[in-house]
């Protein structure tokens, strides 16, 4: 354990429920314009704002928090061949199964929610809980914790730890072994796509 000052931790609950309320105040305010029903359109507002402009600029008037340190790192060739196989699998089945509008909406609106909570839970949490502690596992079982019972908390508690929980560890192991947001953002996609279908 590194620094469980009460500062950390008020911070870390910062970090962890504003987002999420975020959402929720957003959404709510985007509900109340008119014509504004469109899902896509709103997740493409609401979720970057809450997980990704949010905390980015309360994490910056913290202090210099450089990209790299919340997973934000150049793509490689090996990142771009294993995310493009990754892809090209994907969209063969969803093409062999599936109509071409559906495949487009679900497309864009899950890679809205991946790349957006993603930076959080995986890019800021971590960020967060690495200065609490040194123990790299704690930092994975809590960013998890927080992603599936925070972030999901109007979803049923069984379907939270029977779906969401493993995906959010497997995120996490992947985050904690890669230090790269994209394979995290990747394995949230695909796992929402086909968790959709």
């Amino acid at each position: 354990m590194k620094k469980m000052g009460v500062d950390n931790i008020l911070f870390l609950m910062l970090m962890a429920i504003v987002p999420t309320v975020l959402v929720i105040v957003i959404s709510f305010i985007f509900l109340l314009l008119p014509g504004a029903k469109n899902e896509i359109v709103q997740s493409l507002l609401v979720l970057p704002l809450s997980f990704i402009l949010i905390p980015g600029i309360i994490l910056s008037r913290q202090g210099k928090v450089h990209l790299e340190e919340l997973g934000i790192k150049k793509f490689s060739k090996k990142d771009s061949v294993i995310c493009t196989i990754c892809c090209l699998v994907l969209y063969i089945y969803l093409l062999l199964n599936y109509e071409m509008r559906a495949i487009v909406l679900l497309s864009v609106q899950t890679l809205i929610v991946a790349i957006s909570e993603e930076f959080w839970a995986r890019g800021v949490l971590f960020y967060v809980l690495r200065k609490i502690f040194s123990n790299w596992l704690a930092v994975v079982l809590i960013s998890s914790v927080i992603f599936v019972f925070v972030t999901h908390m109007n979803r049923d508690i069984i379907e939270n730890l029977l779906y969401r929980m493993p995906g959010a560890l497997i995120m996490g192991l992947i985050y904690q072994k890669t230090e790269k947001l994209q394979y995290s953002i990747l394995f949230h996609y695909i796992y929402n796509i086909l968790g959709s279908l």
